[in-house]
């Protein structure tokens, strides 16, 4: 499980809101701890999927893994309303492939899957341009979230150095795909659909 603590929160630039939120979920700093490890689950339940996102920024673990792994299973869950679309297009299901093809590369052959992979994004990119052109706009949304997962898996093979960044994407990510199914305002069975997605990684 991935922790964080108020200290950290608090020494990330940016994260005020954060961090006043989740004191006052948690009784206050004084009560709980500058230093007491933090659970991201019990980010989750106390102030929400966005808070959570945003604190895998500071995570005393490694949180790459765990947010790649998110942006692909919010890519693959949006793929069904791109390919409703249209069905004979491979390209956003090609780069959500790409980008899961990251866990099993050998740090030798990054090289080679870098170049494949940014290739996937921007293909997936392209895809998401003419589904925007032709005013299909959830179908867009679909392909632009597994654009933004073969990116990250692209960036890290290239030395990936930014967390924030990272994070930062998931979260778009994961905004993408619910506002893909939704017709806006955001479908809450989607949103918790994202959340329980998140605990299951988190509890592994």
């Amino acid at each position: 499980m991935l922790t964080t603590t108020f200290a950290k929160i608090h020494a990330e630039k940016g994260s005020a809101g954060l961090y006043k939120n989740l004191a006052e979920a948690l009784g206050g700093v004084s009560r709980y701890g500058q230093n007491t490890p933090i659970t991201l689950d019990i980010i989750i339940e106390s102030i929400g999927l966005a808070d959570a996102i945003w604190a895998m920024r500071c995570t005393n673990e490694p949180s790459f893994n765990l947010l790649l792994e998110f942006a692909c299973r919010c890519a693959e869950h949006a793929l069904p309303v791109f390919e409703a679309k249209y069905p004979e297009d491979k390209r956003v299901r090609s780069a959500i492939a790409a980008a899961r093809k990251y866990f099993v590369t050998p740090a030798s052959d990054y090289p080679k899957y870098e170049a494949d992979t940014t290739h996937s994004a921007h293909s997936a990119t392209h895809a998401a341009y003419y589904a925007f052109a032709e005013h299909e706009i959830k179908a867009a949304f679909a392909a632009w979230t597994a654009h933004i997962a073969a990116d990250i898996a692209a960036d890290n093979a290239h030395g990936f150095q930014y967390k924030a960044d990272a994070a930062h994407v998931a979260q778009m990510a994961s905004n993408v795909a619910y506002s893909a199914y939704a017709n806006w305002p955001i479908d809450d069975t989607e949103l918790r659909w994202q959340t329980d997605t998140l605990l299951e990684l988190l509890r592994k």
